[in-house]
């Protein structure tokens, strides 16, 4: 009965973390760069395309300015990388990593997820109807192919929406990107396993947290 008791009652937490009231999405969350910065994309089939961009974390797509306009590219499933503003985001699937550190080929990358709840009375763009206002944008890539996306997100004004924000951190050896775990931390550090398995030995590595994968990366890098 205690174990049916708390299994209802950690349920009971996670719904209620979930089911977030609106509020405000700070800047941090809305964009990568707190401002516009030139930068490079580099497409799968080797192209690439220099201007003045930034990164979207809410629905992670590349954003570029077009003149005085704020523009998104249509089609980010063909965007290899991003560098722009110091920093570099690779696609990986349906999603970009950020690389905040790195030794040699290996890099420690963050997948910042900011996920827009929904809700059973949807307003007019199929979310809540505090997010009603927010305004559908044209989006296009380089080639100048256009389409009209919905449900994008005006970033210039100030969002109050229900959301959910979390931090997933990922391993590559600039072939692959890895969830961050011992195996990956193993593979991608080859050369250097007893370390890894050392490590581990005297540190219990949390790999939701950013403390203790930065922590164990430095460690890997000498540090």
């Amino acid at each position: 009965m205690k174990r049916l008791l708390a299994a209802i009652f950690s349920a009971s937490i996670a719904v209620a973390a979930f089911a977030q009231s609106p509020r405000v999405i700070p800047d941090s969350l809305k964009y990568a760069l707190k401002e516009f910065s030139p930068g490079r994309v580099v497409f799968d089939d080797g192209r690439s395309a220099t201007g003045v961009f930034n990164f979207s974390y809410l629905d992670q797509t590349v954003r570029f300015m077009d003149g005085d306009k704020v523009m998104a590219l249509a089609d980010n499933a063909f965007v290899k990388t991003l560098s722009a503003g110091g920093k570099i985001f690779t696609r990986d699937r349906d999603h970009f990593v950020e690389t905040i550190d790195y030794v040699g080929s290996v890099s420690l990358c963050i997948y910042k997820d900011v996920h827009i709840q929904r809700e059973a009375n949807a307003g007019a763009y199929g979310f809540t109807d505090q997010a009603s206002n927010v305004r559908t944008q044209n989006m296009r890539d380089v080639d100048a192919r256009t389409q009209e996306l919905t449900k994008t997100y005006d970033l210039e004004q100030e969002l109050v929406l229900p959301y959910n924000y979390r931090e997933t951190f990922f391993l590559s050896d600039g072939r692959n990107i890895y969830k961050a775990g011992k195996q990956s931390f193993r593979k991608c550090f080859s050369s250097e396993k007893a370390k890894v398995d050392e490590y581990l030995e005297t540190h219990d590595v949390d790999y939701n947290s950013r403390e203790d994968v930065t922590a164990f990366f430095r460690a890997m890098k000498g540090e």
